[in-house]
């Protein structure tokens, strides 16, 4: 039904589990550990050099599961403890365990746009009165920002975490992770049932008038290019415009 694209999204295969963070308590949590939450602050690792990602800086802990490139890693599991505890159980951003499928799309705040489109033809809006006839969308990075906001708390798990004790007994597909595949952050971001709401979306335009009506869904594509495509991923447009299902378009990551 719509499409949500990202044309200047460091893309992972993840099990999230979230619960809302009330703003007193998660201002408490940001401002106590703010300084140690950051991403990392010193230079490139020199094993990204001649890489696609030799510009982005990376904590020189983490532990590289697939060589040089593409970056898919985790933090050693003492160094991930020791940190989670001093920042009151959020996983500092440089930390944060990584699952890339290829290079980290360079993005620019400036310049970066999030396209809206709705692809209704073909009858697919037959049965939903009020979703004809809405408009493509485009949003600024600013725009964005100027939005009402919500900071969600989410542990976020690879489907792979441990894999390297399942390989031992059993070899499985793909890379051996180990025990730091799973990570704690605060996710600040528009949820996604407003930002459809602001296209034109309305909850009450969702209401099938026929048993026959075909279900609608939100597709979001990334900016990376892969030999496959863009990542991406989907879900139903009932479950994008409930309130209570957490969906985020984050653009602030643990305060940054």
């Amino acid at each position: 039904m719509s499409t949500v694209t990202s044309t200047d999204a460091d893309a992972a295969g993840t099990t999230p589990t979230a619960r809302h963070a009330t703003a007193g308590r998660q201002a408490s949590r940001l401002s106590l550990a703010r300084s140690d939450l950051g991403q990392w602050k010193g230079p490139v690792d020199p094993r990204d050099n001649a890489t696609p990602d030799d510009w982005v800086p990376r904590h020189p802990s983490m532990i590289r599961l697939t060589g040089r490139h593409p970056f898919n890693s985790e933090a050693p599991l003492s160094t991930l403890m020791s940190a989670s505890k001093a920042t009151n159980g959020l996983t500092p951003n440089s930390l944060h365990y990584v699952r890339n499928h290829g290079s980290v799309p360079r993005l620019d705040w400036d310049t970066h746009v999030l396209h809206v489109d709705f692809a209704l033809g073909d009858g697919g809006s037959a049965g939903y009165a009020g979703l004809a006839g809405l408009q493509p969308c485009r949003f600024t990075m600013r725009e964005l920002v100027a939005m009402a906001s919500e900071t969600v708390e989410v542990t976020l798990s690879c489907a792979g975490n441990r894999r390297h004790e399942q390989n031992v007994v059993k070899k499985s597909q793909g890379f051996s992770w180990g025990p730091s595949a799973a990570s704690t952050a605060a996710w600040t971001g528009v949820p996604l049932h407003r930002l459809l709401a602001a296209c034109g979306v309305e909850p009450a335009a969702l209401q099938a008038g026929s048993a026959t009506a075909r279900p609608l869904f939100v597709n979001f594509a990334g900016s990376d290019s892969l030999p496959k495509g863009v990542y991406g991923t989907t879900t139903t447009l009932q479950h994008a415009m409930d309130p209570t299902s957490d969906i985020l378009l984050a653009y602030e990551m643990n305060g940054e």
